[in-house]
């Protein structure tokens, strides 16, 4: 799944589908600071997770989904 990572300002992850377009006042409001993005296979995320994002809704990553999250962006980014 191609996703966009997003930190909030407590250090929570919220992901979007890649798709997605996310509120800029958000980002100018420092809400949201964005972390990059990266492809997830869909066996490495939970149900709960996959099915969030598969309505095209953002979803905040629960600590079993946060490692293959944050390896997916940092591979991305090492591209």
């Amino acid at each position: 799944m191609e996703i966009k990572v997003f930190a909030t300002e407590g250090g929570a992850l919220v992901l979007l589908p890649f798709d997605t377009d996310v509120s800029d006042q958000l980002l100018e409001i420092g809400a949201l600071q964005r972390i990059g993005e990266g492809s997830v296979p869909d066996a490495s995320l939970s149900p709960e997770l996959i099915a969030v994002l598969s309505t095209g809704s953002p979803a905040m990553a629960q600590p079993p989904d946060v490692e293959p999250v944050l390896r997916a962006v940092a591979m991305h980014a090492a591209v």
